[in-house]
């Protein structure tokens, strides 16, 4: 019962003029997991995402780029009780007051003053965060705590995520399925970490730095980094292209199989582009709020 209570009075907080809703997914991932054994794991799951169809409808669409009846193999896969006791294990921790810092931290960086949803949830034990464009309601960001999560990974994953979010909400209608976008609202994801950690950012990107907030091992940084001419040459190529699940999986995913070569180069390049234009005098609040044209003009001047 405290697992439930710690996250319920959390339900409305006020971050100075800015009012975040947060959105707990846990008791009906719960009543998820008692489900299964009447419906079985993939109608108990499709029941479940169908009582937050804002965020599901953008995680199929633009995270999982297919229906969720394709789904159904990785979804039967997945203990969906571990993922629980592991998020039951994340809130008696206390992670929800370090995201809720986190969160007044970075709302403060990129200098937000619209009202917005926190989904503090679970779904697969596959991603930490998404948040992806609306088309109505409050702009919003998850952030999943079904998986292992500490104070190092907030401070990476709430930047990433609440970026994408205030991009989102300030330019609207991006469309995530252009190649150019996606790179540089990664790029952006990618670097906000960066300056919410150092603030000032007119400095080289350290090794340690990038694997910190692209969450790769050391030797996958370094095999980018020796590499960053002809990835730089193999990811600006696909501009103006749209983005298909091929070049998703390409440029934007990593399983986590050390045999993968260049793994998340779409993100590795994209912050390099944003780094190069704060060394310019550039904000990360500014680049937020700029268009992906007229950065990558900006950056090739």
């Amino acid at each position: 019962m405290t697992t439930m209570l710690s996250i319920r009075k959390f339900k409305n907080y006020i971050l100075g003029v800015v009012k975040m809703r947060i959105i707990n997914m846990i008791d009906n991932y719960n009543e998820m997991c008692n489900m299964t054994k009447i419906q079985g794991k993939f109608n108990a799951y499709k029941c479940y995402t169908e009582k937050y169809p804002d965020l599901y409808d953008g995680i199929f669409k633009y995270f999982y780029m297919t229906d969720i009846s394709n789904l159904q193999s990785m979804i039967e896969q997945c203990d969906f009780n571990s993922c629980l006791a592991k998020a039951k294990e994340n809130i008696d921790n206390g992670i929800v007051d370090k995201i809720v810092n986190a969160v007044n931290k970075t709302i403060k960086l990129l200098n937000y003053h619209g009202d917005f949803d926190l989904y503090i949830g679970l779904d697969l034990g596959m991603h930490g965060g998404v948040a992806l464009p609306v088309n109505h309601g409050n702009p919003y960001a998850y952030i999943g705590i079904d998986r292992n999560i500490s104070e190092s990974n907030v401070e990476s994953l709430i930047p990433h995520e609440l970026n994408h979010m205030v991009r989102g909400a300030i330019l609207q209608n991006i469309d995530m399925f252009d190649f150019t976008e996606r790179v540089i609202s990664e790029g952006l994801g990618t670097y906000c970490p960066v300056a919410f950690r150092y603030g000032s950012c007119d400095f080289d990107l350290t090794i340690e730095i990038v694997a910190e907030v692209m969450g790769l091992p050391i030797n996958k940084i370094m095999e980018l980094m020796n590499n960053k001419n002809s990835l730089e040459k193999a990811v600006v190529n696909e501009f103006g292209t749209p983005l298909t699940a091929e070049k998703m999986s390409q440029f934007f995913m990593w399983s986590g199989d050390d045999a993968t070569e260049y793994p998340l180069s779409g993100y590795f390049i994209g912050m390099y582009i944003i780094h190069d234009l704060i060394t310019k005098g550039y904000t990360i609040c500014e680049l937020t709020a700029m268009s992906s044209q007229v950065i990558y003009q900006n950056y090739t001047k």
